[in-house]
C-alpha cells in the first residue's frame, strides 16, 4: 500500500505537534503516526524517532 500526501502537510507534519493523521475510504482505514523515542533503555536504532514528549516533565 502506497499513500501519497502533499509535501506541504509532511512539513507540516514534522514540525508541528500533530501526532497522527487518520482516514478512511470505504472500507479501508488508515493511521499514519509519528515514532517517538522510547523512554526506557533499548538496543534499537531510534535515531530519526521524534523525541518523546513525555521525556521532558
Amino acid at each position: 500500500m502506497t499513500l501519497y500526501i502533499p509535501k506541504i502537510m509532511i512539513a507540516q507534519f514534522a514540525n508541528n505537534d500533530t501526532v497522527s493523521f487518520e482516514g478512511s475510504y470505504g472500507e479501508v482505514q488508515l493511521l499514519l503516526e509519528k515514532d517517538f523515542t522510547g523512554l526506557d533503555n533499548v538496543s534499537e536504532d531510534q535515531n530519526d524517532n521524534y523525541p518523546n514528549p513525555l521525556s521532558f516533565k
